[in-house]
């Protein structure tokens, strides 16, 4: 049995909710709950069980790619977002500071988009 048998899919899910929660526009003090929730328990399970980066990243790609109707958006933000914070999890940073990380980089790219919109004009 590999270490990713061994992970339980909803908290891959949570991440996979979580890192489309940071790029939604509307994050909420649930959301920010429901990332930090996520994050730890992720955490707690790389720590426990040994978990490299790639382990967590390929399984968070499969399951990416078994939602076939989120397949294209869960993959590009796994593929933005991730990276970071798959080695924030694995260095022991704290999910306080991911998941505000994660909301400000949401408001980073609203600003940007606006500022693009503007400019196009």
């Amino acid at each position: 049995m590999t270490k990713i048998t061994i992970l339980p899919i909803t908290v891959f899910l949570l991440l996979v909710l979580t890192l489309f929660v940071a790029k939604s526009t509307n994050a909420s003090a649930v959301d920010c709950d429901l990332c930090q929730l996520s994050i730890d328990e992720l955490s707690e399970m790389a720590q426990t069980d040994n978990l490299t980066y790639s382990d967590i990243y390929n399984a968070i790609d499969r399951i990416c790619r078994s939602i076939p109707s989120y397949s294209y958006e869960c993959s590009a933000i796994l593929n933005s977002s991730g990276d970071s914070v798959i080695h924030q999890i694995l260095n022991g940073t704290s999910s306080n500071v991911i998941c505000r990380e994660l909301m400000c980089y949401k408001q980073i790219d609203i600003v940007m988009n606006e500022i693009k919109s503007i400019l196009v004009q």
